[in-house]
């Protein structure tokens, strides 16, 4: 019995490597999205946390100095109010492999509904900028226009839904920037995302820009991703 047992297992580890083995890397233009998107992972002395914790999505988007800007959302940051605001930023190029530090250079949350003033804003201020120093060279996309979108245009996007991989997401355009209600400044793509994907980029696949980030979902998950235009 026990020698029947220890086959079973070197059978099932040998599917799974075979698996593993069947998966080659890309060249192409999904492999640098790929490659210019990072999980962003903070840290809280006021929340007794020292070890880096996966929380959201960014994109290398620009060569700074001696580094890389990133793009992100804002409530991933101390812009959010619900957030502790001694938080340390952190990035790694896939879920837990070596994190290491990130500077926050500029961050904005403003909620589409201003409670003080009973207003609706014309569009979302929800966006972080972020600054690696580092000599690795990272690939960059650019940031575009959302105006180069029409409905039904291919999209792309690479995130780190739930902070268990890093997931290539390809969509599709559902809507035009809505007017009124209470997604007013925000369109609609059809792609896969949950908590852990906000802030990642949505690419055009025509112009190969940053069109848009990955802001807010739908708990259900049969609706599209909402998308602050870039």
């Amino acid at each position: 019995m026990k020698h029947a047992l220890v086959i079973a297992v070197m059978f099932l580890m040998s599917i799974v490597s075979a698996a593993a083995d069947s998966i080659r890397t890309s060249n192409g233009f999904d492999m640098k999205v790929y490659s210019a998107t990072y999980a962003l992972y903070t840290t809280s002395a006021q929340q007794n946390r020292s070890t880096p914790k996966f929380l959201c999505t960014v994109t290398a988007f620009k060569k700074f100095r001696d580094g890389y800007l990133f793009i992100g959302a804002g409530h991933c940051t101390t812009a959010n109010p619900e957030l502790a605001d001694d938080l340390k930023f952190f990035v790694a190029s896939d879920i837990d492999y070596g994190t290491r530090p990130i500077e926050l250079i500029k961050a904005s949350f403003v909620d589409i509904f201003d409670e003080a003033n009973e207003t609706k804003h014309l569009q979302p201020l929800d966006y972080s900028i972020f600054y690696l120093k580092t000599r690795e060279h990272i690939p960059t996309i650019p940031l575009g226009n959302e105006g180069s979108l029409k409905i039904g245009s291919p999209t792309m996007n690479v995130n780190f839904s739930k902070g268990q991989a890093k997931y290539i997401s390809p969509g599709i355009v559902d809507s035009e920037v809505v007017t009124t209600g209470d997604m007013i400044g925000f369109y609609a793509v059809q792609e896969f995302a949950s908590h852990g994907a906000s802030g990642s980029s949505v690419v055009d696949r025509k112009t190969k820009k940053i069109v848009g980030l990955l802001i807010a979902g739908n708990e259900s998950g049969t609706m599209p991703a909402w998308i602050e235009p870039i």
